[in-house]
């Protein structure tokens, strides 16, 4: 999304590795992962429909040693 408000650069990091260190400390709750689980489904789904997010997921996956049966 488009950045919104006055947040600073310092204030988004300073958040993003307190939420870093959190999760390093306490893990992540089951419905944290559920919600992150549910997301990515959603995402592969309509990837199907998207041939340029599809061609996308095809080229991380063998950049990272993947094979296209991934």
């Amino acid at each position: 999304g488009a950045p919104r408000g006055d947040a600073k650069l310092a204030d988004l990091e300073a958040a993003a590795a307190a939420e870093v260190a959190r999760i390093a400390e306490d893990g992540v709750s089951n419905e944290e992962l559920g919600k992150a689980k549910d997301h990515y489904l959603l995402n592969m789904i309509f990837a199907e429909d998207n041939l340029d997010w599809l061609a996308s997921i095809y080229g991380s996956t063998l950049a990272t040693g993947g094979t296209v049966k991934d």
